[in-house]
């Protein structure tokens, strides 16, 4: 049922009684004078006892005149004002926004909001006893007494709750000026508090710039890799979740609430999922009520996006097996018990900051800020996508192109907007350092800047536009195409006979990843295994140095143990080496003999 849907009770024996979202309401004139009131809910009222309650209300309002009456309902009888409790007002109070609402809302209030006032009326209002006072008893220094034991409420690691306390204290002080609009109080006790100077105040809120990822620096590529390559301390059954839920946040610039509840009836196919409608009214859920634009946003999924999908859609059932409940069949991310949408990632992000090295707050709203300064980047040709395609693909407000009137030519111009920002996040993947095979070092920036010539962009970023998705959801390896056909050239001027999967071969070290090793041995190995378990060992060393030279870097190591090997046991493969390719032969071979003929 709509919460604005009005039901008239036809066997009422009251004129205006109706029932509103679950509660008994009184509307109708009295004295020439318009009077509305919610009298109790419906599930604890019968219509007898609302019938009498509405008809001792109708009677007292005529006698005292609308603007002088103020009472509220306590177990179903009127009580004046001067007896109501603070918690007999909160009742009345909710009653009222959760079916009415006030000016602002223009309606009643969203369950997000409802959600917040029960969350504080349960746990912080209770403290000192405020709850039970009469309501035009509390002054000012009630309320001070009670904010000093709530500012007692510490995190884990001890700071003071600061955000959480001053929105608490927010949200009482509009309850208050509910209350005194109502001449159950005379002042709003909360308001010397709000602006004073003597509490503990919220640090101011971050510029938006202060937040984002910047795309023109390394920030971007160090937070994409480390999403490739790091783990968190505690590993769960749908570990990855947290992950494919940040990069479609990345992908795609959704709102928060939105991308969490996403679910697999928004797609248009479940085979290529190549676009889904943000519906702009959610009535199946309790958490999420829809856009927050109250219309429906169109969405295209990149190639990445598109990947990331078909696995997760693939893996459905399996993971809720696994996780003991059917969300998985519903929300493309699920919590970790199957039971609903995905909370919270904020371990995740944390996590993958503490890897980088990034100090900056990042939320899941800063990767709509990223999103959008990405897709505001010329192409290289220095072609840009048009103002109005860009208000669509953010959903501007006034955008003129909604989700249901794209036109062909439009819809095409959105895909590619989409399709750009993963190009544009997976050439940014390649930062840091790539060490290649011959031990060369190539500094990779990840930044776009102003060319030598003053007029054109300069790209140092390496990373092919494929480079991501592969990493992700194709062969688990980055691939930095540039280097590696460098590479190939040399190796089949050196070997004739390369072997076509030779790259397959190649194995890639991060900084990212810190590996426990076993301590190595000299002796040599008896079999295939042994000899398997030895060469994991020199993996894993190298590994573990990288991991403790480059902390908190993005620095990826390529090494073919077999190549190098062959290399060595060939003289006229190395002579030529040494011979063509000098500094290459120094750089790998300046700490060792080159290997006999053998």
């Amino acid at each position: 049922m709509d919460r604005n849907t009005i039901t008239k009770i036809k066997n009422s024996d009251v004129r205006g009684l109706s029932i509103r979202n679950g509660s008994y309401f009184l509307m109708r004139s009295i004295n020439g004078e318009r009077f509305n009131k919610s009298l109790g809910r419906t599930e604890s009222m019968s219509l007898e006892e609302a019938n009498k309650v509405a008809l001792k209300t109708i009677e007292l309002v005529k006698d005292l005149g609308v603007k002088s009456y103020r009472g509220t309902l306590k177990n179903g009888k009127l009580i004046g004002h001067n007896q109501m409790l603070m918690s007999d007002v909160y009742q009345e109070f909710y009653e009222y926004v959760s079916t009415i609402g006030t000016k602002k809302s223009n309606g009643p209030f969203r369950e997000e909001s409802l959600i917040n006032y029960r969350t504080e009326y349960k746990h912080r209002w209770h403290i000192n006893g405020l709850l039970e006072q009469p309501i035009n008893k509390i002054r000012d220094e009630h309320i001070e007494v009670w904010f000093r034991e709530i500012e007692k409420i510490k995190n884990e690691d001890g700071s003071p709750k600061v955000s959480a306390n001053f929105y608490s204290l927010t949200l009482l002080s509009r309850l208050f000026n509910w209350a005194k609009d109502r001449r159950y109080v005379e002042v709003n006790p909360c308001e010397r508090l709000v602006k004073s100077s003597e509490r503990i105040h919220p640090q101011k809120k971050k510029t938006a710039e202060e937040e984002r990822l910047n795309i023109k620096t390394d920030e971007l590529g160090k937070f994409l890799f480390a999403l490739i390559h790091s783990q968190p301390k505690q590993k769960k059954r749908n570990n990855d979740t947290a992950r494919d839920l940040l990069l479609m946040a990345i992908m795609t610039g959704s709102r928060d609430k939105e991308l969490k509840h996403l679910k697999w009836s928004w797609f248009s196919s479940l085979t290529t999922f190549a676009s889904y409608i943000a519906p702009a009214k959610v009535t199946d859920e309790k958490n999420y009520q829809g856009t927050k634009g109250k219309r429906d946003y169109y969405y295209a999924c990149s190639e990445i996006v598109q990947a990331m999908l078909k696995q997760r859609y693939a893996n459905r059932n399996k993971l809720a097996t696994e996780l003991g409940g059917d969300a998985p069949l519903t929300y493309v991310f699920p919590n970790s018990i199957g039971t609903g949408a995905i909370n919270n990632v904020k371990k995740r992000i944390k996590s993958i900051k503490e890897f980088t090295g990034i100090d900056k707050p990042i939320s899941m709203h800063s990767f709509r800020f990223t999103f959008s300064n990405i897709i505001d980047q010329q192409y290289e040709d220095g072609t840009a996508f048009s103002d109005r395609i860009v208000k669509a693909v953010i959903h501007h407000k006034d955008s003129s192109i909604t989700a249901r009137y794209i036109g062909d030519n439009d819809e095409l111009q959105i895909h590619k907007c989409f399709q750009h920002v993963e190009d544009f996040c997976s050439k940014a993947t390649g930062v840091g350092v790539v060490i290649d095979l011959f031990s060369r070092i190539y500094e990779i920036t990840g930044v776009t800047g102003i060319g030598l010539d003053n007029k054109s962009l300069q790209d140092d970023r390496v990373t092919d536009p494929t480079a991501l998705r592969n990493a992700l959801y194709g062969d688990g390896k980055l691939q930095h195409k540039d280097i590696i056909e460098e590479e190939e050239i040399i190796l089949k001027d050196l070997f004739t006979d390369l072997p076509k999967d030779w790259n397959k071969q190649t194995v890639i070290y991060n900084s990212m990843t810190n590996i426990k090793i076993k301590p190595i041995t000299n002796k040599e190995p008896k079999n295939v295994n042994e000899a398997k378990d030895l060469v994991q060992q020199a993996h894993d060393i190298i590994h573990a140095s990288m991991y403790e030279k480059f902390k908190g870097q993005a620095v990826i190591l390529r090494s073919n143990f077999a190549l190098i090997n062959a290399l060595k046991k060939e003289p006229k493969a190395l002579d030529k080496f040494k011979t063509k390719y000098p500094e290459l032969y120094l750089n790998k071979f300046s700490s060792e003999e080159p290997a006999k003929d053998q």
